[in-house]
């Protein structure tokens, strides 16, 4: 006798409610004047963010630039090199 399995699915509930909200920024923003400030405010506060990630990209990317001239100075470019100028340029880049 061959036994069948049965699976019982759980429906899933949900509940919808209906929520009563009254928007107070169709008033502030009904002169023109409010809104062209809000837009050059917006756009100080993008630039200021542009400004922020470039400056991050920069230092990222000067460090960088350091790690890897200072492992090829210990490595691929030491025989170019007289010893003093490597231990200075090393120092530089500490």
């Amino acid at each position: 006798m061959d036994e069948e399995e049965f699976k019982i699915e759980k429906k899933k509930r949900s509940r919808i409610s209906e929520v009563s909200w009254k928007s107070n920024l169709k008033s502030q923003i009904d002169n023109e004047k409010a809104v062209e400030e809000m837009i050059a405010l917006e756009g100080k506060m993008s630039y200021a963010d542009k400004l922020i990630t470039d400056t991050l990209m920069t230092k990222n990317n000067l460090e960088a630039s350091i790690y890897g001239t200072r492992d090829k100075l210990s490595g691929d470019w030491k025989a170019f090199a007289l010893d003093s100028e490597n231990s200075s340029t090393l120092d530089l880049l500490q």
